[in-house]
């Protein structure tokens, strides 16, 4: 059941979604570990890491009529971009944010499976020569039942 929950398939459509972003040579479903990136060739940056959060509820429905509870909870996904610095590490951030932030938007409601999208940019950027990285998390509202989450 879990490999097709609901998380699972909003984790995947969100995915394919940045799968699609032409500026990224690489998408892991993983966090790397910092000597991972180091044995990885300079023609898989930029790459993007997807890391699903654990679901919290935030809303409780049930129902009196002998149907399933309704839960309306919250995912978070957490996107960390890596990338190679250069002397346009800057403009390289810019870039690319602007490039997830088309691609995420497009279609808020991720084929009905979600009530809706927000995109949180974490203002600290990490930087150790020769990599630099930034953090975007998404938040999705979904609703589920007492079958899975």
């Amino acid at each position: 059941m879990a490999a097709n929950s609901k998380r699972e398939q909003i984790i995947l459509a969100n995915t394919v979604i940045i799968e699609t972003i032409d500026a990224l040579k690489a998408t892991k479903r993983v966090l790397p570990e910092r000597a991972e990136l180091k044995k990885l060739p300079n023609t898989n940056f930029p790459l993007a890491a997807v890391v699903g959060r654990i679901p919290l509820p935030a809303d409780h429905q049930e129902d009196r009529e002998g149907n399933r509870d309704q839960f309306i909870s919250e995912l978070k996904i957490d996107i960390f971009v890596y990338f190679m610095q250069r002397k346009d590490t800057d403009q390289q951030i810019s870039n690319l944010l602007d490039d997830f932030w088309q691609a995420l938007y497009q279609d808020q409601s991720r084929g009905g499976l979600v009530f809706d999208t927000k995109l949180i940019p974490t203002e600290k950027v990490n930087v150790w020569k020769p990599y630099a990285a930034f953090k975007l998390t998404i938040i999705h509202n979904y609703l589920h039942d007492t079958g899975g989450i």
